[in-house]
């Protein structure tokens, strides 16, 4: 998202120049519904609506690709306007014809000159009337979606971590496809490191000569808030924070690393050392392919996310288990190198990082900003309770069905119907270690899938349905039938729908992946209907 122009919606402002008309503020309604659309008369021929300091200077750099937009709607006289660029062959654009309507009019043009001067509307015929709202310039051969701007130009780069406040939904996506991946549904964690941007009071030098640099660069949230490391000798060094480890707990650490346009190689280390034992796990990661070695030690997991311009590294200890703690840290050494073939500790080189997490448990969550302190998030429970539940269910028979993903080896609920006990409930879920699918009700955990071979892996998308009414159970999952159960009876007086946790007397049991889709039949489905249905 780009928009090089200042006060965008405000032409009476004086970052723009009023030639040759009369500009009357804010008495149209504009395309968004607020009354913020400008009129302007035109009293000689060629008036027109020029940037004064609507741009920075030098804002339009000889050799780029611009386009300019605007929003006109036509009151009076011909409607006919044109756009302008003095930094381009052609200057005008051809002439636009507004109408009754709001539309949206952009001019692209290539730049063959540096400077700032640009018209977003001159109007050839005088007398006529035309309400302009909306101008947006962006270095790009077309236009994108609107943004508005009030005191200084945006640019946004896309894709962007977000954050939501408690109590509100995560809907999250694919970083580079945008594509939705749904309902994110998580256990309680906490980030053990403190200021998670990569540079405060709990990081310090190992050993050697590195210089850091805060705000260097603008990080996966769109802030400028990520942190250079640069060696400035060839000496082996690196950046790092400690923390105290548990024997018996596994640890996994995540970073996001900036990419590069040629190789270059960082270290990223959880480094734990007991008197029973070192379980130190080290991975050399090159940041322009995305390839990566474990230079010593052992990890139990890795995994690589591509976040668009940041690579997402998470890396787990393959345990704590004995002796005496005697040194815990997280490690960032930035190098240069050859992945392949081993990684130079003395070579000079840099890198940029930020959002920097440890977490006790096997496997990454989404990040948790932290600054002085370590930050706790609750555990996310979704649920539908209430009215909102009962006009809907049916209490004598019906069927649930859910697509979602986990990356748990535990029970993995995605959805659960419930009276809030454990002994009064139909649900579907994830089976804890045969990655299969389990459905519930009443207080057994059915064997609908039993032998049967449905797979359901973890990071995998697990379509799965159950259907039930009394002495009559049918399940299906990722198109094969479980078998059927003719000795089942009903919960009754269920009042809550849980998605993906259980949220009972025994606690919560999260989902720890996405729900994508959630679907109710008030009727019990045949067989056929569940094997269809999850094809």
């Amino acid at each position: 998202e780009q928009n090089l122009f200042i006060r965008c919606q405000e032409f009476d402002n004086g970052v723009w120049g009023i030639i040759g008309g009369t500009l009357t503020a804010n008495d149209v309604v504009a395309p968004d519904g607020t009354t913020t659309a400008d009129s302007f008369t035109t009293n000689t021929g060629n008036a027109r609506i020029v940037n004064a300091t609507a741009l920075a200077a030098n804002s339009i750099v000889s050799g780029n690709t611009y386009t300019m937009s605007v929003y006109a709607k036509n009151i009076t006289g011909s409607g006919v306007f044109r756009m302008y660029c003095a930094h381009t062959v052609a200057g005008f654009s051809s002439d636009l014809t507004a109408t009754s309507v709001w539309q949206r009019f952009s001019f692209t043009f290539t730049a063959n000159s540096t400077g700032i001067d640009t018209r977003i509307a001159q109007v050839p015929t005088a007398g006529d009337l035309i309400s302009f709202w909306g101008a947006q310039l962006e270095q790009r051969s077309s236009a994108t979606a609107y943004t508005p701007t009030t005191t200084s130009a945006i640019t946004n780069y896309i894709p962007v971590l977000l954050s939501a406040p408690a109590g509100v939904a995560r809907f999250d996506c694919d970083p580079i496809t945008g594509k939705s991946l749904g309902l994110l549904i998580e256990e309680s964690r906490t980030n053990l490191l403190r200021y998670s941007v990569g540079n405060g009071a709990s990081w310090n030098i190992r050993t050697g000569a590195l210089v850091t640099t805060a705000n260097a660069q603008v990080a996966p949230d769109g802030t400028i808030t990520a942190t250079q490391l640069t060696k400035t000798a060839i000496t082996d060094t690196a950046w790092q924070q400690a923390f105290t480890a548990v024997v018996g707990v596994t640890y996994t650490a995540s970073a996001y690393f900036l990419k590069t346009s040629s190789v270059n190689v960082i270290e990223f280390a959880i480094r734990l050392s007991f008197t029973g034992g070192d379980y130190s796990g080290y991975l050399s990661f090159d940041t322009l392919t995305g390839n990566y070695v474990v230079r010593s030690g052992a990890l139990a997991n890795i995994t690589i996310v591509d976040c668009g311009r940041y690579w997402r590294i998470l890396i787990t200890s393959s345990g704590t288990t004995s002796g005496t703690l005697s040194d815990s840290v997280i490690i960032i050494r930035p190098t240069t190198g050859v992945i392949v073939g081993g990684f130079n500790t003395t070579a000079i080189g840099s890198c940029i990082f930020w959002g920097a997490q440890l977490e006790a448990g096997s496997f990454a969550t989404s990040y948790m900003p932290t600054v002085a302190s370590t930050v706790t998030r609750a555990a996310d429970q979704a649920s539908i309770t209430g009215t909102n539940f009962s006009s809907w269910y049916n209490q004598s028979q019906g069927t649930i069905y859910s697509e979602g993903d986990t990356v748990s080896t535990v029970n993995a609920l995605l959805a659960l119907i419930s009276d809030g006990s454990t002994s009064n409930l139909l649900g579907i879920g994830h089976g804890a270690s045969t990655n299969t699918a389990n459905s519930y009700y009443n207080s057994v955990l059915q064997t609908n899938f039993g032998s049967l071979g449905v797979v359901w892996n973890i990071n995998t998308v697990g379509k799965v349905i159950l259907s039930l009414s009394t002495n009559n159970s049918n399940a299906a999952c990722n198109g094969v039938a479980g078998t059927v159960d003719t000795v089942c009876t009903m919960p009754s007086n269920v009042t809550r729908l849980d998605i993906g946790s259980w949220v009972s007397v025994s606690g919560v049991q999260p989902l720890n992946g996405h729900i994508r889709k959630l679907s109710y039949y008030p009727v019990a489905l045949s067989s056929a209907n569940l094997v269809a249905l999850t094809s």
